[in-house]
């Protein structure tokens, strides 16, 4: 199944990385919400040699809603609650959250997204802003290059590639499309996605030439939190 992808990233002081963990770890009453399809994270594991310390201690996460109405309800009316309920706001830097709109599904060995993303063992995370006039050719590449391409990787899942609503927070019916994009991909353990990178990636890279697409492009690798996830009830 297709779903609306909700990106949490959060900066997080080394002395309250344990007290963000517990409080993360109470997000499980999710699971009863009407549209909410499951939630996945932990801490990245990509450093920035320019900020060491602080890419040590991000936090990222990724929600799954079947439908753009029922995220922006849960927002409207139980978020807050649930959010003053365990305190998290207390215990990070800084937090930022957008949500993506589906555009594609990437194919893998579990048959759909969903399921592929929680049964991951290591999760790949790609926040790609693209030029203006190079949008079409970007979706398309991703389609009949990366796509094939990484389901012919053995260990590769599955995962939702999606396009950002333009305003953190509004209702994404009212807003308009941004040019970021989101490349979600489950792998079944790390060392699938290094032989990927290390095998395969290097000849799509050739195929796609992703610098003639993108103004920026930041990477996320972690290894999901078994007490970070949560799924949904249907």
């Amino acid at each position: 199944m297709s779903a609306w992808v909700k990106w949490i990233h959060c900066e997080v002081a080394a002395d309250q990385v344990v007290a963000f963990a517990a409080a993360q770890a109470q997000w499980g009453r999710l699971a009863k919400l009407d549209g909410f399809v499951g939630q996945i994270g932990g801490w990245n594991a990509v450093v920035d040699a320019d900020h060491e310390a602080e890419s040590q201690h991000q936090a990222c996460v990724i929600g799954l809603w079947g439908d753009a109405d029922s995220y922006h309800a849960f927002m409207c009316d139980q978020h807050d609650t649930l959010a003053a309920a365990n305190a998290q706001e207390r215990t990070y830097r800084s937090c930022t959250t957008r949500l993506y709109a589906p555009v594609l599904e990437l194919p893998g060995s579990e048959p759909d997204p969903a399921q592929a993303l929680q049964a991951t063992g290591w999760l790949r995370v790609a926040h790609c802003v693209v030029r203006e006039d190079r949008e079409e050719h970007f979706v398309n590449v991703q389609r009949e290059v990366w796509n094939p391409g990484m389901k012919a990787a053995a260990g590769m899942l599955g995962g939702l590639f999606a396009r950002a609503t333009s305003t953190p927070g509004s209702h994404p019916r009212a807003a308009a499309a941004t040019r970021e994009y989101l490349v979600v991909s489950g792998w079944q353990e790390e060392s699938s996605h290094r032989h990927y990178r290390e095998q395969i990636f290097p000849q799509l890279r050739q195929r796609a030439c992703p610098e003639d697409d993108l103004v920026s492009l930041r990477g996320y690798q972690l290894r999901p939190l078994p007490e970070w996830r949560v799924r949904g009830a249907g």
